[in-house]
């Protein structure tokens, strides 16, 4: 039963370590318990030798709040957080980050997080809308409409 056990979980954590998303199990103080190939990476480590809190290693920021501990623990569930990862080395990633509460065990509480490198996509859309602001500036003037006459009156003189 144990070595089905074993390799079960061997199983599973050969398919969580190829993912190209970052997993990690944090812990309720914050500690670290587990983190595949790309989550070391978002954090800039290569391992995690003891526990080291999540919220020492990187900063987690939108527009409107930096994330904290607290704020995920407050959170049953956030989905599709598009937010700046930056990590103790000085990297900085766009992601799109997912957060879960899991149990383990009874009172055992763990944060498990899925984050997603967003930043090639978001370089990808900020191209094609630069590339597209042209295109559909030609086609309004092509259709008649003349966008350089905005407000003929504004400027007059009585």
């Amino acid at each position: 039963m144990v070595s089905a056990l074993e390799e079960e979980q061997r199983r599973v954590q050969s398919i969580i370590g190829v993912l190209q998303e970052g997993v990690l199990m944090v812990d309720n103080a914050g500690a670290v318990r587990y983190a595949n190939n790309a989550a070391l990476q978002l954090l800039g480590i290569r391992e995690i030798i003891e526990p080291a809190n999540f919220f020492d290693l990187v900063s987690i920021n939108d527009e409107d709040c930096n994330y904290t501990l607290e704020k995920f623990r407050a959170s049953q569930k956030i989905d599709n957080l598009y937010a700046i990862l930056r990590n103790h080395t000085g990297g900085e990633f766009d992601i799109d980050l997912t957060m879960l509460k899991v149990r383990n065990g009874k009172s055992q509480e763990r944060l498990v997080f899925v984050l997603r490198d967003d930043s090639a996509r978001r370089r990808e859309n900020e191209r094609l809308s630069v590339w597209n602001a042209p295109r559909l500036w030609r086609s309004r003037f092509a259709q008649g409409s003349k966008p350089w006459l905005l407000n003929t009156k504004a400027n007059t003189t009585a």
